[in-house]
């Protein structure tokens, strides 16, 4: 059930199971720097979907339970949704949905905290990443760039 944001006096709040960090399995409780499950996401990005990080989750389990929330956000008919989660999680569900990935976001400007990521499109039609952390970027069209359809390809 919605909650209000009493604090603000806002529209409603739903906390949605799919909207949830990349569980880190064995790696829990290690330093990032230590633990090696950001790796596996890079996998996940070169293609790699089925790689598991040990103990945890695989590339597809992540798409289907964040395209679940992201389905649910869209079906609301909110025409300026905003949703909350783990960074890694965004970044990596966005990279792996998006039709004009740019996956060196994922390793060379990783989405820090309380950042921000504006995709546009819908699930049917699919997304286009327009805003990675308040940064706006020239959208690419497969007619201006073959190899980003195949790009889109490999990654969906």
């Amino acid at each position: 059930m919605p909650r209000r944001d009493r604090r603000r006096g806002g529209g409603p709040v739903t906390v949605l199971p799919g909207l949830r960090q990349v569980e880190a399995g064995q790696y829990e409780g290690q330093p990032i720097a230590d633990a090696q499950q950001y790796e596996i996401p890079m996998a996940w990005l070169r293609s790699d979907r089925g790689a598991r990080i040990p103990g945890s989750i695989n590339g597809d389990e992540l798409d289907a339970r964040f395209d679940d929330a992201v389905q649910t956000i869209y079906d609301s008919g909110d025409l300026n949704p905003v949703a909350f989660s783990h960074s890694a999680a965004t970044m990596v569900w966005v990279l792996m949905n998006v039709n004009n990935p740019d996956i060196s976001l994922y390793a060379n400007n990783p989405l820090p905290n309380m950042g921000h990521i504006v995709v546009v499109g819908s699930p049917r039609e699919g997304w286009t990443l327009t805003e990675p952390n308040g940064t706006s970027i020239q959208t690419v069209t497969t007619a201006d760039d073959p190899e980003a359809l195949n790009m889109r390809s490999v990654l969906g």
